[in-house]
């Protein structure tokens, strides 16, 4: 039956279009440029558990504040860990150019929409603000259609959250608030030294005195020339390798000849001390750098694939021994650790293996699947201990670690893997958060300490309740 005197539902009309132009004025005349902040969740491959949330991505659309007075009234509410009161601050968005500038371009949870637990970062007030509730029918269907969205919102809580959108100003929410570790380390650097032995006037071994330490490149090896190379004796030449900043083996590559004595072998010293970049990843112990320049494609569906070939070949467990890849891509949208766990393909985000079928590496479930033409770079890691960088001083060797895990030991060597600074872990406190003036863990345990008497053999105990001797 037509509609005479209502308009027509479920398409779009004069009227319609005029009243989404009126909105879409009022926000653009009044409102202000936001940037929308999807949130990405790493779920527990087992229970579906969230472990952490991502915030990789950013969208500019205009909004407008509605509470013309700034914040809204502080909201109480009563929960089973007592009361809290939180401000409460609403946005408008036209459902028009919502759909006009995100929702092509994102992955949501609940489609179509704005996502709560997505955030929102007002550039007026420098903060972010997470999306409590949607209110997407309010007014109800006036002449038979919805024109935009109110967001309600309060001040986003940082967690072990991590933000690599490219907006410097958001990213820096991350170092803000995140738990930090100081990590104080030592830069023990000496020269290598070698000695040689000659058999039949070549040199037959080049025996290592000294490794040296704090080596981030193989140094270059010197060997004395034998007495008469003009009339034709052939100088010695070698090559060293290096673990853990340490020259743990020097290769003759050309015996020589000609030698009467054995001849004096000369180790370059190590590079001069880097410094660590802003929020490059650092890991603990070795790796072993399998090259970069890697052309990476997509399938469309979340997996990146490159072709086997060359140096680009990590030595893969046959069993189900855990192995650690970190890999950098050169748009610093993905800087994560991987885990290969025996050779079963696993579609968990992040999981990396060796399709042997199609002769090709293969990391599943990749949140961004717009990879071709990127170049990445893949490191062995020895251990799984592995941290970002949230601060650097060079003058005393401090270092701000964030996004931590994995065991961090002293005498480790910190290898930052896009600087290529080494230094070697001297201490650190793993309950003293640098970055919070909240955090006491520190504090009270220093103060448990003085109270109690641990080099005791019974600290608990009272001097005459044992009987015998000490």
């Amino acid at each position: 039956m037509k509609k005479v005197y209502f308009p027509q539902h479920g398409g779009k009309t004069t009227e319609q279009n005029l009243v989404q132009d009126l909105v879409d004025e009022q926000i653009k005349l009044f409102g202000t440029d936001c940037f929308y902040v999807p949130r990405t969740m790493l779920r527990d491959k087992t229970l579906g558990e969230v472990i952490y949330s991502e915030f990789n991505q950013s969208y500019m659309i205009e909004m407008l504040l509605i509470n013309v007075e700034g914040f809204g009234s502080p909201v109480d509410f009563v929960s089973k860990f007592g009361v809290r009161i939180s401000d409460e601050i609403q946005f408008v968005m036209s459902r028009r150019r919502w759909e006009q500038s995100l929702v092509p371009a994102l992955n949501l949870t609940i489609s179509q929409r704005p996502n709560e637990g997505d955030l929102i970062y007002y550039p007026l007030t420098g903060n972010a603000y997470e999306i409590k509730f949607v209110e997407r029918e309010v007014p109800f269907y006036p002449l038979g259609d919805l024109y935009f969205y109110t967001l309600t919102a309060e001040i986003y809580e940082q967690g072990d959250d991590e933000f690599d959108t490219g907006i410097a100003e958001i990213d820096a929410i991350e170092l803000d608030h995140s738990v930090m570790t100081t990590l104080n380390l030592s830069n023990l650097q000496s020269t290598a030294t070698a000695t040689s032995t000659i058999d039949q006037g070549s040199v037959n071994n080049i025996p290592i005195g000294t490794g040296g330490s704090g080596y981030m490149t193989a140094p270059l090896i010197t060997i004395s020339q034998p007495p008469d190379v003009a009339g034709g004796d052939i100088p010695a030449t070698a090559t060293a390798t290096i673990y853990n900043g340490v020259v743990n083996a020097i290769t003759i590559t050309n015996a020589g000849s000609g030698y009467t004595t054995a001849p004096t072998v000369t180790i370059d010293g190590p590079q001069t001390a880097k410094d660590f970049i802003a929020r490059e990843h650092i890991v603990a112990g070795n790796y072993n750098d399998q090259g970069g320049n890697r052309s990476w494609t997509s399938d469309g569906t979340g997996k990146i694939y490159v072709d086997h070939s060359g140096s680009f070949d990590p030595v893969f467990a046959t069993t189900t021994l855990v192995k650690y890849f970190y890999w950098y891509f050169e748009d610093e949208r993905l800087r994560y650790r991987y885990t290969y766990n025996g050779t079963t393909a696993t579609t968990t985000k992040g999981h990396f293996y060796y399709d042997a079928a199609n002769n090709r590496y293969c990391i599943n479930a990749y949140t961004n699947t717009d990879t071709s033409g990127q170049r990445a770079r893949m490191y062995d890691l020895a251990t799984d201990s592995i941290g970002e960088v949230g601060g650097w001083n060079g003058s005393n060797l401090t270092l701000e670690l964030m996004n931590k895990s994995g065991d961090f030991r002293d005498g480790d060597l910190i290898n930052g893997t896009v600087s290529g600074a080494l230094y070697t872990l001297g201490s650190f406190s793993s309950i003293d958060n640098s970055n919070s003036e909240y955090d006491a863990n520190k504090a009270i345990e220093d103060g448990a300490d003085d109270i109690i008497d641990f080099s005791e053999k019974n600290p608990f105990g009272e001097f005459g309740n044992f009987t015998g001797s000490f």
